[in-house]
């Protein structure tokens, strides 16, 4: 499943998540790397106002889903709650 987290290293994405019940978007810019204790990972950082942050995602662990970002926020998204827009 790393090749295809790979191919969003240096795109803008769209991470959904429940947050609280309620589905939640964080867009940022993605980077692909080897870490060296985790492996594979695809990283998100997002830039927000109460501070940045990142995702990071192990490839190894990775079984969802990439989609093409209809919202034209992003070049793709990631769901990583089981009630996303992006599986409608």
């Amino acid at each position: 499943m790393s090749q295809d987290l790979k191919q969003l290293d240096n795109r803008t994405v769209a991470v959904e998540l429940a947050v609280n019940g309620r589905s939640k978007v964080c867009r940022g810019r993605a980077w692909f790397e080897d870490d060296p204790d985790l492996g594979p990972v695809l990283g998100v950082k997002v830039a927000d106002p109460a501070g940045d942050f990142e995702f990071l995602i192990e490839a190894a662990t990775w079984s969802g889903q990439i989609f093409p970002d209809a919202s034209g926020w992003a070049d793709y998204r990631l769901c990583l709650a089981s009630e996303c827009s992006c599986l409608n």
